[in-house]
């Protein structure tokens, strides 16, 4: 699954963390790999050990301004 960070504009982030919780249970129990741009601004500010395990280095890549996907600015 494969989902693009705009996906959840005006989403309540309490419910795009859930969802993202959610999904990583689908993607471990069926041994799949789920792909996600989001960001961290999206997500439920209240639930930081979610966030820290979703932006967790071993987990997934964390982007800004000085550190882009494929060094291209899109």
């Amino acid at each position: 699954m494969i989902q693009d960070s705009s996906c959840y504009n005006g989403i309540d982030p309490r419910q795009v963390t859930n969802m993202l919780i959610e999904l990583n249970q689908i993607a471990e129990t069926t041994d799949k790999q789920a792909i996600v741009a989001i960001n961290e601004y999206q997500l439920d500010v209240s639930r930081r050990d979610i966030i820290e395990t979703f932006f967790d280095g071993d987990f997934g890549i964390k982007l800004d301004e000085e550190d882009k996907l494929l060094k291209m600015n899109f």
